[in-house]
């Protein structure tokens, strides 16, 4: 095969795979010609010819396998894209991408015997035992995030649960799954309560993870941090922990204090203390946003 037979080999694949892109959209909703409006720059006896071989294609392909809708979502769980037979499954199994949905993945025993009451009291959707997992894709109500439904499921039946962001499309499922099995990992380690673990609330320590050593974190930790340690250790304070709490609960000095079991006019004093200890302002926003993650990286790293 000459160059220039290879060049238009790759051209008309480009081209068949847009028709397919677009008759894909299209599917059972008109004939392949009239799907072909879509396409845009293509001389009309081209798009013919292209319409022709298409439909033989089409004609002398088998139709896609019939799966049921866990082998689909088994599948969807496990591709890093969709391919055109992917997408015909997808919509042969019923499951509709084209709407708000999160990834939920729950650490259960497949063989407890009441598995199917169990299964029956989570949120609706389309589930499928994944990685020694129960991954459920489920809709999202206007508005709201699925979680109390959860919550109120996994705390019945003492389940550990991660569940992934509100996300819309199929492009990304994959990844909105390995988030929800992330957050599960992040509260193990952090070895936290609770049944039910939102991926957005371990964003920031999964982009710490992606540093090859965990030494190379010190370098990004305000110094204060350090600083206000070896000051309590000297004189057996408690600024550091009692900036941690303080930042935790967004700077809200009656809440911090309680939190503490302090009076709040002892709580200010010793923010006061820290100011004149360290230099900081407190109240500058960029000052707070560099302590708030700096102490996330000490929690990431066990000083906390």
């Amino acid at each position: 095969m000459t160059r220039n037979e290879k060049e238009h080999l790759a051209s008309a694949t480009q081209g068949l795979e847009r028709l397919f892109d677009v008759y894909i959209e299209n599917y059972g909703e008109g004939s392949l010609l009239e799907a072909l409006n879509g396409l845009t720059g293509y001389p009309a006896a081209h798009v013919r010819k292209l319409s022709r071989a298409a439909s033989r294609i089409l004609a002398d392909s088998p139709p896609p396998p019939s799966s049921t809708s866990e082998a689909v979502l088994l599948d969807l769980l496990s591709a890093d894209r969709l391919t055109m037979d992917l997408r015909l499954r997808i919509r042969s199994a019923k499951i509709n991408l084209d709407h708000p949905m999160r990834v939920a993945v729950f650490e259960i025993d497949f063989d407890n015997p009441n598995f199917a009451h169990i299964r029956a009291a989570l949120p609706a959707g389309h589930s499928v035992r994944f990685r020694d997992a129960l991954a459920l894709l489920m809709d999202v109500p206007d508005g709201g995030s699925g979680a109390p439904e959860l919550a109120l499921a996994c705390e019945k039946y003492r389940l550990r649960c991660g569940v992934s962001d509100v996300f819309t499309g199929g492009e990304n499922v994959s990844a909105q799954c390995r988030n929800a099995f992330t957050a599960i990992a992040f509260a193990a380690q952090f070895n936290l309560g609770g049944y039910v673990y939102e991926y957005g609330d371990f964003r920031f320590f999964d982009l710490l993870s992606s540093f090859d050593t965990p030494r190379e974190l010190f370098r990004y930790m305000h110094p204060v941090l350090n600083k206000l340690r070896d000051i309590d250790a000297k004189s057996g304070s408690s600024y550091f922990h009692s900036l941690h709490c303080y930042l935790k609960h967004d700077a809200n000095l009656s809440q911090s204090a309680k939190a503490l079991f302090i009076h709040r006019n002892t709580l200010n004093y010793r923010l006061k203390r820290i100011e004149e200890l360290t230099g900081l302002a407190l109240g500058d926003y960029k000052t707070r946003f560099a302590l708030i993650y700096s102490y996330h990286i000490a929690e990431f790293l066990g000083l906390v």
